[in-house]
C-alpha cells in the first residue's frame, strides 16, 4: 500500500489568483476590520468608540465590495428580502432583543404584536419559509 498525499486546496496558483481578485481582497479587508473591531471591543470594553469605528469601516468596505452583488441577487430573487427579514427576526428572538427592537421601530408594532401573540406558530412559519427557499 502506498501512502496517499492529502490534497491541498490552496496551491500556489490558487492563492495568487485569489490575491489578484479585487473582490476577494476587499472582502478580506472587510473581514479583518470587523474582527479588529471585535477584538478592540473585547480587549478594552471601556473604549468603545475605536471598536465601533473599526467595525463600521469593515461594514462600509463590505457594502462597497459586495453591495452590487447583493443588489443583483435581490433583483434576481426578490424572496431573499423576505428570507433576510425572517432570519433577522429569528436571530433577534434567539438573542432576546425581539420585543425591544421590533417595538421601538415605527410601523413595526403590528409585527411585534403578531410575533408576541403566536410564538409557536411564528417559529414554525419562519422555519418553513427558510426551508422553502
Amino acid at each position: 500500500m502506498s501512502a496517499v498525499e492529502p490534497l491541498s486546496s490552496t496551491t500556489r496558483g490558487d492563492w495568487s489568483s485569489r490575491a489578484a481578485d479585487p473582490v476577494w481582497r476587499g472582502t478580506a479587508i472587510a473581514g479583518i476590520a470587523l474582527l479588529g473591531g471585535l477584538s478592540l471591543a473585547l480587549v478594552a470594553p471601556s473604549h468603545a468608540l475605536p471598536a465601533v469605528v473599526v467595525s463600521l469601516l469593515g461594514v462600509a468596505a463590505a457594502v462597497v465590495v459586495l453591495g452590487r452583488r447583493a443588489a443583483t441577487a435581490v433583483y434576481r430573487h426578490p424572496a431573499l428580502v423576505a428570507v433576510a427579514v425572517i432570519a433577522l427576526l429569528v436571530a433577534l428572538r434567539i438573542v432576546g432583543l425581539d420585543s425591544r427592537v421590533v417595538s421601538s421601530v415605527p410601523g413595526l408594532q403590528a409585527v411585534s404584536s403578531l410575533w408576541g401573540a403566536g410564538r409557536g406558530p411564528v417559529w414554525t412559519l419562519a422555519l418553513m419559509a427558510l426551508a422553502a427557499t
